[in-house]
């Protein structure tokens, strides 16, 4: 009676969906989360380790229809394609392709009808030349792919010791290298654009509330208005790539904020009418002093305490008694079981590629603690959903 009684309602709800009555994302995305736990509930052990031991496949076949072309031809052709004729456009073989659709089938990416012709999946648009998650794939498959299958023999040699020195990571023995990642990143052009990309148009998608609607940036700005009531509130983005944090600040539409972002030593200086773009090394000395604000957008979980501790020094030197550091990073749970899923598997990341970690608000109050800084308030949006995002408010002890 239970098993027919869920049955029916899930079987409504998806009629729901089907129909497109759902289009609210916050609640797509609360309802999705709610089905991954329902189906953690329905799978058995086994079920859940054929799921693990199929995945790195079909992320691998997602991969090879956009080397293929795939993507970028049946996407276009709402009526559907054979694979023989997707085989004759892109002049590869028809087998070949059959196989590769089924996957994507499979993964829900494409649909096959009674007639077996393929039609795509709306989504499919994403992987398209240009598009958010071909940009992911690539990554994906050329970077995390080749990195977390030596994780477990990195951690087997090290004795099962934390990961916590940026330059003997995972990352450079899956890789033969002794650069940091960023630096090797900064020799494969590919890589570095797919990386670019992604970051980019992440921003968006992965942090849809942007932080300066997390942040009351409007009523602390104003403190700042009162002590520096006679120049323009200075506002400094470190490691700000090509200054996207900023431009979100501006359009909040205050008009007396003059901001600097300081890149990558490498990127050359310039201005525009309202902020400086600046060449700058965050492990050295911070040029500008006495700031009314530093900001840090996800630049810490690249690092571990060691040299986050060094970055938040230079700026904890650079600050003076009236200016605040802003940090927006993920901050987890100090409790296990509230911990978001994603979370974890961001964690994982990092320590496999930066020998970092995502970070507890305790983590983050010892680190800032150990330099001479003091974490004032964490910030977070109002949706339980989004909390895994933050602005962390620090000033000098």
């Amino acid at each position: 009676m239970a098993a027919q009684l869920i049955l029916s309602v899930l079987l409504e709800a998806e009629k729901v969906l089907a129909g497109g009555l759902l289009t609210d994302p916050d609640q797509r995305e609360e309802l999705s989360q709610v089905c991954e736990r329902l189906c953690l509930q329905f799978h058995s052990p086994t079920r859940r380790l054929d799921d693990l031991s199929y995945r790195l496949p079909e992320l691998v076949a997602v991969k090879i229809a956009i080397d293929m072309g795939i993507f970028d031809t049946i996407s276009y052709d709402e009526a559907g394609l054979t694979a023989a004729s997707i085989a004759s456009t892109l002049g590869i073989d028809t087998l070949l392709v059959e196989r590769v659709m089924r996957y994507l089938v499979v993964s829900g990416l494409a649909h096959i009808t009674t007639t077996n012709t393929y039609k795509s999946d709306p989504c499919v648009k994403d992987f398209r030349q240009g598009g958010y998650m071909r940009d992911q794939m690539i990554f994906l498959h050329d970077v995390h792919y080749q990195v977390f299958p030596k994780l477990a023999d990195f951690l087997a040699e090290t004795k099962y010791r934390n990961p916590d020195d940026a330059d003997s990571a995972p990352f450079q023995m899956a890789m033969n290298t002794k650069e940091h990642f960023f630096e090797w990143l900064g020799k494969r052009e590919k890589q570095q654009e797919a990386f670019n990309c992604l970051m980019q148009t992440s921003r968006g998608r992965k942090y849809p509330v942007k932080w300066p609607e997390i942040f009351p940036v409007q009523k602390r700005l104003s403190h700042f208005r009162g002590v520096n009531a006679s120049k323009g509130i200075q506002y400094v983005d470190i490691g700000g790539g090509v200054g996207q944090e900023i431009e979100t600040l501006l359009d909040t539409d205050i008009p007396d904020v003059v901001a600097s972002s300081s890149l990558d030593e490498r990127v050359p200086s310039h201005e525009t009418q309202r902020f400086q773009l600046m060449g700058h090394d965050f492990f050295q000395p911070q040029p500008v002093k006495g700031a009314d604000f530093y900001f840090l957008g996800r630049i810490l979980h690249d690092w571990p305490d060691i040299q986050a501790r060094q970055i938040l020094s230079h700026i904890r030197d650079a600050m003076d008694e009236h200016s605040v550091l802003l940090v927006h990073d993920r901050v987890l749970s100090d409790v296990p079981n509230e911990i978001y899923p994603k979370d974890i598997q961001a964690d994982f990341i990092m320590m496999a590629i930066f020998a970092s970690l995502e970070r507890t608000e305790t983590q983050f109050r010892e680190l800032f603690e150990s330099v001479g800084l003091v974490l004032v308030q964490i910030w977070r949006p109002e949706r339980s959903f989004e909390s895994r995002q933050a602005v962390l408010e620090i000033m000098k002890t």
